[in-house]
């Protein structure tokens, strides 16, 4: 059998090879520079490009039924006039869009990033939206989108505004994130949220609890915190207000919540949902990925490209991966690692890698753990 470490590299040889090309977009026209506009270059560049960003600040921007990755340097900041700072849509199921390192506002009140009718991957990775890179920040809104992987984001949007995630009839793993708000953190419509070592903030005005659900499926899980820091003045409040079905993991920590954290309306389920933790390396280091495993199971650890959730019988969580992503590592408690080498080349900048984990305890019952993807860089 081939080594299945040789597998990844393999695939995504076979994958970039073709179509990888990238672009420099400089707003201050330095050396090597393609173009000193986001949007004139996401106009201008073939299907499946990747535009390197030069830190500076940039106009509003689009992507409409295309493959890009924009992969930001420090500093990178998108700001718009209208609510609108940029927008992602209309992604066919084979397409994708990765932003890496990105910030958005608005003038004079927080922007959004918008993901709208996507039926490709969309993965926003290592972006930070808040006050430390501009005053009014941002947020994000997901509208009917299969797959939205949200990576070691933080996003708090300024003043009273709109809530930091809203999700509508859309799956969105949000994984090591620092999420923020003086309203509702997520807002979610139905669809499928999956959050994993997470911090949820609230200073506890205006809101009916830290998550407002109307219908869909919530796992909290992966050492979340949910912290409402209140005023002195205000009741402590609910962790998921609404309706649906909320799964939590017992590592999930409430923080000045209420005494009745999930509300009448709320389906609880308590379970163990194990946690997958991946992180890569720039080219020709490592890319690696961990699974936790309990005492007395086994662990499967699969990587491959990213697809529809998709569910089948023997567990209640879906699938994440494309059907033929490698096992690429089997072990036991207390966690298992695999790793492959990322391809010391050009054209690996940009690939989409996305991992999942299995386990499967002493009673024949199999968990499956949250995705975790990221973008080569």
């Amino acid at each position: 059998m081939k080594d299945p470490r040789l597998i990844l590299p393999a695939l995504l040889l076979v994958l970039c090879t073709a179509s990888a090309q990238t672009y420099v977009v400089d707003v201050t026209n330095g050396p090597g520079t393609n173009f000193t506009s986001i949007a004139t270059a996401v106009a201008a560049v073939p299907d499946g490009a990747t535009l390197l960003v030069r830190p500076g600040t940039y106009d509003a921007f689009e992507i409409v039924a295309k493959s890009l990755t924009v992969i930001g340097g420090n500093g990178v900041l998108v700001e718009s006039q209208a609510a609108q700072s940029i927008r992602i849509a209309d992604l066919a199921a084979h397409q994708s869009v990765a932003l890496r390192r990105m910030s958005w506002t608005r003038m004079l009140y927080p922007g959004r990033l918008d993901c709208e009718d996507c039926a490709g991957t969309v993965l926003l990775d290592a972006c930070i939206v808040d006050s430390t890179v501009a005053y009014f920040a941002g947020a994000l809104s997901v509208q009917s989108c299969d797959r939205v992987f949200v990576r070691q984001c933080r996003i708090r949007p300024g003043n009273i505004s709109y809530p930091t995630v809203t999700a509508v009839q859309s799956n969105v793993a949000l994984v090591d994130c620092r999420l923020g708000n003086p309203i509702h953190v997520v807002d979610q419509t139905g669809g499928r949220v999956h959050v994993t070592d997470c911090l949820l903030t609230h200073n506890g005005f205006g809101a009916n609890g830290m998550i407002e659900m109307d219908g869909g499926e919530l796992v909290i899980a992966g050492d979340t915190t949910i912290n409402a820091t209140t005023f002195p003045s205000v009741n402590p409040f609910p962790a998921v207000h609404g309706s649906g079905t909320v799964t939590v993991d017992p590592s999930t920590t409430l923080v000045s919540i209420s005494s009745t954290p999930y509300t009448a309306g709320i389906t609880l389920v308590n379970r163990v949902v194990p946690r997958l933790d991946a992180a890569t390396q720039t080219r020709g280091g490592t890319a690696t990925s961990t699974l936790t495993v309990p005492g007395g199971s086994t662990g499967f650890l699969s990587v491959g490209f990213a697809a529809t959730p998709y569910f089948v019988s023997a567990t209640p969580d879906p699938i994440w991966l494309e059907p033929g992503a490698a096992l690429q590592v089997t072990g036991s408690a207390p966690s298992v690692t695999g790793s492959y080498a990322v391809p010391n080349a050009v054209w690996v900048i940009g690939v989409q890698v996305a991992w999942q984990g299995a386990v499967l305890d002493a009673s024949g019952a199999i968990a499956l753990s949250n995705p975790n993807a990221y973008v080569h860089f």
